[in-house]
């Protein structure tokens, strides 16, 4: 994020650090590590930026603490080439005190091997062992494609998908068994 401290400030210098590709987390374009640019803004709209190869969980229309669920989850890559990305988030139903020692969680593992016409996403869960294994709704999506995909393959069959041209991005739904290991495959050539 990169604060306004001025009034109707129209654009922002941003340094985006080396090391990565930075997206911005609302239009989607891509800047290089390493250098600056000017950004507009506006009351809607403060410099926000996700690193490259970064995988977010999130869920839509969460109110309240008393209304979370994973039943349906969104998981978003913003890619980095030719890298390989993990990530591990952590899962319980919110309201259980000491879950975790009571083994009454789930850690979710993420992969992401991206390469120019594969990328390869792997999604399982290593389940505590009073935990409640569930079936969820899954949504990938993956940001700043800049090509449809020729095919999308869950567990070796092909699925349908959403390809958005004006975000260039890919949206996969698809349900997961959490007991289960989900792969995906999206070939775009």
């Amino acid at each position: 994020v990169s604060p306004i401290i001025e009034p109707n400030k129209k654009t922002q210098l941003v340094h985006f650090p080396k090391g990565s590709n930075w997206y911005d987390y609302y239009n989607g374009t891509m800047y290089e590590g390493g250098t600056s640019s000017f950004v507009k803004t506006s009351k809607e709209y403060i410099p926000t930026f996700i690193k490259a190869g970064s995988i977010i969980p999130m869920i839509k229309n969460l109110k309240n603490t008393d209304n979370y669920s994973l039943d349906n989850l969104e998981l978003h890559y913003y890619p980095d080439l030719f890298k390989k990305n993990n990530r591990n988030f952590y899962n319980d139903n919110g309201l259980l005190a000491n879950a975790f020692e009571k083994e009454e969680y789930e850690i979710i593992q993420v992969g992401v091997t991206d390469k120019k016409a594969l990328k390869k996403i792997t999604v399982e869960s290593k389940i505590g062992k009073k935990y409640d294994v569930k079936k969820r709704k899954i949504e990938i999506v993956i940001h700043s494609t800049n090509k449809k995909p020729k095919k999308v393959i869950k567990n070796n069959k092909n699925i349908s998908f959403e390809y958005n041209n004006i975000t260039n991005s890919i949206h996969v739904f698809t349900d997961w068994v959490t007991s289960k290991k989900l792969k995906i495959k999206i070939k775009t050539i």
